[in-house]
C-alpha cells in the first residue's frame, strides 16, 4: 500500500498493540511487538495545519497539571444553576465548564494545587471532552471527530503554556493604567511650569529650581534641576514603562492565543495520516477513472495490506481505508462534476479497490501472544482462526480487487511458493471463492516460474513441470511458461515502448535491459 505524500512520513502509526480489535475479552492484548509495548509505544500528535509532529507521547509518561476545583456536593449556585458533585466550579462556587475551569488554591501554602497524573487521566478526559462536543453538536461524533487520549495529553501541556502566558500578560499590564494616568498628570505639570517659567523674570527663576537626591544619599551632594527637566525625565521613564508593558503583555497574550489556536488543530498522527491518504487515494481513483478506455476492464487503484507495523496491514484497517477513500471520491464527483450519488458511488467502487496478500497477513503471527499452556501447533491453530475470521470479514465486504499469493512461516515476508510455509492459503482462497471473488490472482514466489508451477500443483493442477528455454533449441508452442507480450516465448531483450522504467526490478534486483 502506498500512502499519500503527507501520510508517508507516518507509515508506522502507533504500534501493533493499538490495532483494531487487539484487546481480548480478558483485557489482555492479542498482539504485541514486545512485552512493554502497550505502555511504551510512541503515539505521535501533529499540527493539522502543517503536518508537523508536535510531540511523541508514551502511555507510561506522567504529567504535572493543576488540581481543578470541583464541587464536593450538589447545590444551586448564585446564578440559579444546578451544580452536581464533581462539576467544575469557579472561585465563587459557580458552575463553569472544562474550558474555564480553575485550579484549587491552598491557603496553607499560598500556592495553587498541582498533582502528577498518568495515562488513565487523559483517557477519561478525552471521554469527557467527547461527551461535551456530542452535546454541542446534538449527535454522536464520527470516528475522525473523537478526541483521542494522546490529543488530550498534549492539550494539557498547551493549556499550561496558555495559562502561563495569560498570567504574565496580566502581570505586565498590571500598572498600565497608572502609567498612562501619571503621564497625563506630568503633562499638566509640564504645561504649568512652562507657563510659570515664562512669567518669571530671569533673575527670579532660581526660586523654582528643585533638588534631586541621588541614590547614594549622604555621600553625594544633591543636585538642583529645573522642574521642566525633572518632568521630562519622568515622562521618558513613564513612556518607557508604557512601551515595555504594552509589548511584553501583548507578546504574552499572543503566545496564549497561539497556544489556544494550536489546541484546536492538534490531532493524532493516525487521524491526520488517514485524512491526507484518503484525499490522495480519491484523487488517484478519479485519475484511474479518466484513464480507463475499456469500461468492461476498468483501471483501478489498489491499496495492499502491507505489514503489521504499518497502517492498513490489518484487514479491518485496509477495509476502512478503502471505504473512506471511496466516500471521498464519491463526494468529489458529486460536488465537482454534478454526478448523482448513485453514479458517484458506483464509480468509486469501480476504481478504488484493495489488494489482499496472503503472506502479509500471515506475518501477524510473530506478534501473536501465545498461550503458554498450549503447544505451538495449538497456538498456530488459534492464530489461523483469527486470520481466517478477518479474511472472511474483508472477503464478504467485496472491496478486494486483487489477490497476491505467497507463503511464509509467519515471521518474515519470505515469498515462498504456496505449501512451502505455514500460511492457510487454500482456506483463504476458499473463503474468497465462497464470496464470489473472480478477479485477478497474482503469484509472488521468489523463484519466479518454478514457484508458479508449484502454485498450480498446490491447488491441484495436473501440470507436472515445464522445461526452460535454451538458445539454439527449437521453438515450441508448449513453452507456455515463457509466454510474453502475447507470444509463445519471451524476447531475448526488452526495449523501446515495452521497457519498464529503470526503477523497476525483478525479485533478484536485476534490472531489465
Amino acid at each position: 500500500m502506498i500512502l499519500s505524500k503527507e501520510a508517508g512520513a507516518y507509515a508506522g502509526l502507533a504500534g501493533v498493540w493499538s490495532t483494531v480489535g487487539n484487546v481480548a475479552s480478558d483485557g489482555s492484548y492479542v498482539f504485541k511487538g514486545y512485552p512493554e509495548e502497550p505502555e511504551r509505544a510512541v503515539l505521535r500528535v501533529v499540527d493539522e495545519r502543517t503536518g508537523q509532529v508536535m510531540q511523541n507521547v508514551r502511555k507510561n509518561q506522567v504529567l504535572a497539571r493543576p488540581v481543578w476545583k470541583k464541587a464536593e456536593k450538589t447545590y444551586i449556585d448564585d446564578d440559579g444553576n444546578e451544580v452536581h458533585k464533581g462539576d467544575y466550579i469557579d472561585y465563587e462556587d459557580k458552575l463553569t465548564d472544562i474550558k474555564n475551569r480553575v485550579p484549587e488554591f491552598d491557603p496553607a501554602t499560598g500556592r495553587f494545587k498541582v498533582s502528577t497524573v498518568g495515562w488513565d487521566t487523559f483517557v477519561k478526559e478525552a471521554e469527557e471532552r467527547n461527551k461535551i462536543v456530542e452535546k454541542e453538536k446534538g449527535r454522536p461524533l464520527l470516528p475522525d471527530e473523537l478526541i483521542k487520549p494522546e490529543e488530550a495529553f498534549l492539550r494539557a501541556t498547551l493549556e499550561t503554556n496558555e495559562g502561563h502566558s495569560r498570567g504574565w500578560a496580566l502581570q505586565y499590564a498590571h500598572d498600565f493604567d497608572n502609567f498612562l494616568d501619571t503621564i497625563k498628570k506630568l503633562e499638566k505639570a509640564k504645561a504649568y511650569y512652562e507657563q510659570l517659567d515664562k512669567s518669571l523674570p530671569p533673575e527670579e527663576r532660581w526660586r523654582i529650581m528643585m533638588q534631586t537626591l541621588p541614590e547614594a544619599r549622604g555621600i553625594l551632594p544633591p543636585e538642583t534641576k529645573h522642574p521642566l527637566e525633572i518632568i521630562e525625565e519622568q515622562l521618558r521613564n513613564q513612556r518607557r514603562q508604557v512601551e515595555y508593558s504594552r509589548q511584553a503583555s501583548t507578546a504574552q497574550q499572543q503566545q496564549a492565543e497561539d497556544s489556544l489556536e494550536t489546541q484546536g488543530n492538534i490531532v493524532s498522527v493516525e487521524k491526520y495520516a488517514l485524512k491526507e491518504s484518503v484525499k490522495g487515494y480519491a484523487e488517484a481513483g478519479i485519475f484511474a477513472m479518466e484513464q480507463t478506455k475499456d469500461q468492461q476492464n476498468p483501471l483501478f487503484i489498489s491499496m495492499e495490506n502491507i505489514f503489521p507495523e504499518m497502517y492498513g496491514g490489518h484487514p479491518q484497517e485496509l477495509k476502512d481505508l478503502i471505504m473512506r477513500s471511496r466516500e471521498e471520491m464519491s463526494r468529489k464527483l458529486r460536488e465537482e462534476r454534478n454526478l448523482s450519488k448513485k453514479e458517484a458511488n458506483e464509480l468509486a467502487e469501480k476504481h478504488i479497490k484493495g489488494t489482499f496478500d496472503t503472506a502479509h497477513i500471515h506475518t501477524w503471527r510473530k506478534y501473536w501472544q501465545n498461550d503458554q499452556n498450549k503447544s505451538l501447533e495449538e497456538n498456530d491453530r488459534e492464530f489461523n482462526k483469527w486470520l481466517l475470521k478477518e479474511t472472511e470479514t474483508i472477503a464478504r465486504s467485496g472491496v478486494i480487487g486483487n489477490i497476491h499469493i505467497s507463503d511464509n512461516f509467519g515471521y518474515q515476508d519470505d515469498h515462498l511458493a504456496p505449501g512451502q510455509g505455514k500460511a492457510p492459503i487454500k482456506e483463504i482462497m476458499d473463503i474468497f471463492k465462497k464470496h464470489g471473488y473472480e478477479k485477478a490472482i497474482t503469484v509472488e514466489p521468489s523463484n519466479d516460474f518454478e514457484g508458479l508451477l508449484q502454485t498450480w500443483r498446490f491447488f491441484g493442477s495436473p501440470i507436472y513441470g515445464a522445461q526452460g528455454f535454451h538458445i539454439g533449441t527449437p521453438r515450441r508452442w508448449s513453452d507456455i511458461q515463457y509466454a510474453y507480450f502475447g507470444q509463445a516465448e519471451p524476447p531475448h531483450y526488452v526495449f523501446g515502448a515495452y521497457s519498464p522504467s529503470n526503477d523497476w526490478t525483478l525479485w533478484s534486483q536485476v534490472q531489465f535491459e
